[in-house]
């Protein structure tokens, strides 16, 4: 099973589980093993696997054999997070079961770009924004140590500088912390602008 969520952000995944040697749904609520052996681990990029941080009725049934895991921002600072469930007595209630999550919107996240089904809250502050800057001189190398600054277009209105501050990441990397007063329109148009860069735009539909 393979999903995408935001680099950094705790969040939920949902998961089906088969009956042990069966072809149903596990519609039965199992109980999980969360000691140094459990059934329910976690891997952040390659690392070795240990026990989901979250094990309080986590995962936790929600009907017909399909389970919710909470996981936390730690979980998911890394570019490819992997959690497996397999039940870990000698008779198996349920058949294996592993999740592939890939990070998105973050310098350091798998896709560092905001992935195209990102739609954050109107008139909600919103952090982490990536943006890459290039250099104005050959249109294609990231370019380090600029003075990045911001404006945004609200619905079709007039750009105006944004009230958030915009941060370098590294390797020609920045980042833009948005304010709710920044995020109170549907659609917004936001350009990044730097001596010796390219402009960059991103465009945001907010829900």
């Amino acid at each position: 099973m393979y999903v995408k969520r935001k680099y950094g952000v705790a969040t939920q995944v949902y998961v089906p589980l088969v009956d042990g040697g069966a072809q149903d749904f596990e519609a039965t609520p199992v109980t999980f093993d969360h000691t140094s052996v459990g059934d329910v681990q976690v891997s952040v990029d390659g690392a070795t696997y240990g026990v989901i941080d979250d094990t309080t009725a986590n995962p936790s049934h929600i009907g017909n054999g399909v389970y919710k895991i909470e996981l936390s921002a730690t979980e998911l600072t890394g570019k490819t997070t992997i959690i497996t469930l397999i039940d870990q007595t000698a008779t198996k209630e349920w058949e294996d079961q592993a999740i592939v999550i890939d990070t998105y919107g973050h310098a350091s996240a798998e896709h560092p770009y905001m992935a195209v089904a990102e739609s954050p809250e109107r008139a909600v502050a919103f952090s982490d924004l990536p943006i890459v800057m290039r250099s104005s001189s050959d249109h294609i190398t990231p370019t380090t140590g600029l003075t990045v600054a911001g404006t945004v277009s609200k619905d079709g209105a007039a750009f105006g500088a944004i009230a958030g501050s915009i941060a370098e990441v590294g390797n020609g990397t920045y980042q833009a912390d948005l304010t709710a007063a920044d995020m109170t329109a549907d659609l917004l148009i936001l350009r990044f602008t730097a001596s010796g860069a390219d402009d960059t735009f991103v465009t945001i539909k907010t829900s």
